[in-house]
This record gives structure tokens, C-alpha cells and sequence, in this order.
């Protein structure tokens, strides 16, 4: 990286915080090079849509477009907006976001960015804390209508995430696997989506709201 002089470096909180990746922000700013971390991506208490909206916006003051950021996250607001209205007047889509860890799953609660976009757009979370970790038994109790089921890109994990529900027998009584509504999700759309924000949005409400025109 240092052989190639970039102006500036974008990035995750995480690839500046450890010696392994590209050190502290401060070797690049000595060396004249500018660093952005995506704010989802730092120790704030709270990932949400609105620190997405503030990356774009900020991008675009850097690079001097900023009717164009601005336009952007107009677009992405109204997107929400029109979710938001879709659902007024419902029975929420009770959901969880969630992550085979093994012995139990990772919940990607209101405080996710997965979770956030969720809730922006009317749905409600059957679990909102991001720090519980949740047992079969607390799914079975929660009965969630859909489940968006985390995997990190590749094809096989796609497959993987979704049997983890729908082929074993102790979820069988979930709404979600009874109408087949496990819906394998990249990482990628949860976690410091950045570029990927609107794909997300558009993830969300398809999936939410299939019937929404």
C-alpha cells in the first residue's frame, strides 16, 4: 500500500486498530495519506442507517460531489420511506437475523445495521439485544415468520445457512420454515455495508414485502 501513495485509504475501524493490517491511522497521515473508517464499523454503541447515510455524505464532500451523495441517500431515504408506509397499518413481519455459531446463534439485533434497516422499514425484531446468543429452544418460543440467515459469500455456505433451518426437525414448527420463508443473507448486506447500503435496503423490503410495488 505505502508503494502505491494512495491519497486516501477507506476502511473498517478493525484494519487500523492491529499491527497484522495496516496500522495506526496516524503511520498514513504522517506519510500525507488521508484514512475514513465506515462509522458502523467503529466501538459506537450503535450501528444504524443513518451512520451509512453520513459515510456518503461525507465521501461526497471529499471528492466534491456532493449534490450527488446527497442525491444518493435521498434516493435511499425514500426507499425506506415508501417500506415504512407499506407497512403502517399492519401486523408486523416478525424476523430475526441470525448466525450459526455452533452451540448456539449470533443475533443481529436493533443495534445492527441488519437490524436497523429492518426496523426503519416496520418490521419487528423477535429479539432486539445484539448480545444474545439464542438457543433452539428460545427459537422455537419466539416462532419468527421470517429468518434471515447469515453467510459470508460463497455458494456452499449460502446452502449451508439455509438447511441449518429448514432440515432439521427441531425447527419444524417455525412459521418461517413452514412457509419457507429462510432467506439466506450475505454478510456483506449486515455488517458496514457501505457501497452495498442500497442493495441492502432493497434486500430487506423484497423480502419483507414482496407484494410492495
Amino acid at each position: 500500500i505505502v508503494a502505491l501513495q494512495p491519497d486516501l485509504i477507506v476502511g473498517w475501524y478493525s484494519t487500523y486498530g492491529a499491527e497484522k493490517y495496516w496500522g495506526d491511522v496516524d503511520f498514513w497521515h504522517e506519510r500525507g495519506c488521508g484514512t475514513l473508517m465506515g462509522l458502523n464499523s467503529s466501538v459506537l454503541p450503535t450501528q444504524n442507517l443513518q451512520n451509512e447515510y453520513e459515510d456518503i455524505l461525507t465521501l461526497g464532500r471529499i471528492f466534491d460531489v456532493e449534490e450527488r451523495a446527497q442525491q444518493i441517500v435521498d434516493e435511499m431515504q425514500a426507499k425506506v420511506e415508501a417500506g415504512r408506509a407499506y407497512a403502517q397499518g399492519k401486523q408486523p413481519v416478525r424476523m430475526l437475523i441470525l448466525e450459526n455459531e455452533g452451540d448456539a446463534f449470533r443475533n443481529y439485533g436493533e443495534n445492527c445495521i441488519g437490524g436497523s434497516i429492518a426496523t426503519e422499514v416496520g418490521a419487528e425484531l423477535c429479539e432486539k439485544d445484539k448480545s444474545k446468543r439464542l438457543s433452539a429452544e428460545d427459537l422455537v418460543g419466539m416462532n419468527p415468520e421470517i429468518i434471515f440467515a447469515v453467510h459470508f459469500g460463497d455458494e456452499e455456505g449460502k446452502k449451508a445457512c439455509v438447511a441449518d433451518f429448514m432440515e432439521n426437525p427441531a425447527f419444524a414448527s417455525l412459521d418461517a420454515v413452514k412457509n419457507g420463508k429462510v432467506y439466506p443473507i450475505d454478510l456483506s448486506l449486515i455488517y458496514c455495508p457501505g457501497v452495498r447500503v442500497n442493495q441492502s435496503i432493497d434486500f430487506f423490503l423484497n423480502h419483507l414485502y414482496p407484494d410492495m410495488q
